[in-house]
């Protein structure tokens, strides 16, 4: 999101952050973006919790019923197909939305008020006295990966994510900081700034 949309219904207050008006409020809202109370306050950081399932049941008696069944509903579901084999059952396919990692959930309390929002959020604004402007950018990319194979009952998932996490100024100018991890959806990436990410289970969610 660019700087100019923030400052086009924000103001602000040298030394003491930016006051959003509610119309900008509602506009951050409604394009993903998440606004954290002003102030530094309290940012608490809950890890995601559990394992993600890589199988599925597939109520379908044979390999090429079983892999149309499967791509219908990834597609619903707003992943991507790149390609499909109703032959092999195998089934390849992509999603950039970050709704297929878990990064856990940030939680801020300032001045008696709350926001909570993912830690893959593709971009919060986070109030904070440190930062020059009151507050920077905390930016979220997630590229994933995931390979299907069915057969009649079940589906075996694979899946690999590449998530990065990027720190920027209040205008967005100025790269803060940059990292990258890799990890599948059986295993676990753990970032500098203590951030866990793991597979959601949402692809065996969506083929169930």
């Amino acid at each position: 999101m660019a700087g100019r949309i923030l400052g086009a219904k924000a103001t602000l207050r040298p030394g003491r952050g930016m006051r959003l008006r509610a119309p900008a409020i509602a506009f951050l809202a409604l394009t993903g973006c998440v606004i954290i109370p002003i102030g530094s306050g309290n940012l608490i950081y809950r890890p995601p919790t559990g394992t993600a399932a890589m199988r599925a049941p597939l109520e379908a008696p044979t390999t090429a019923g079983a892999t149309r069944l499967a791509a219908e509903r990834m597609r619903a579901g707003g992943l991507k197909v790149t390609s499909i084999s109703t032959a092999s059952g195998r089934i390849s396919a992509r999603a950039s939305d970050g709704s297929l990692v878990d990064c856990g959930t940030f939680t801020q309390t300032a001045h008696g008020n709350t926001a909570r929002f993912p830690a893959s959020a593709p971009l919060a604004v986070i109030f904070s006295n440190s930062h020059l402007g009151g507050f920077y950018r905390r930016e979220a990319r997630v590229e994933s990966r995931v390979t299907v194979t069915a057969a009649p009952g079940s589906a075996v998932i694979a899946e690999r994510h590449e998530v990065t996490l990027r720190r920027r100024s209040a205008d967005g100018k100025t790269l803060l900081g940059s990292e990258s991890r890799s990890f599948t959806g059986t295993s676990r990436a753990k970032f500098s700034d203590g951030t866990i990410c793991m597979s959601s289970g949402r692809v065996a969610d969506l083929l169930r």
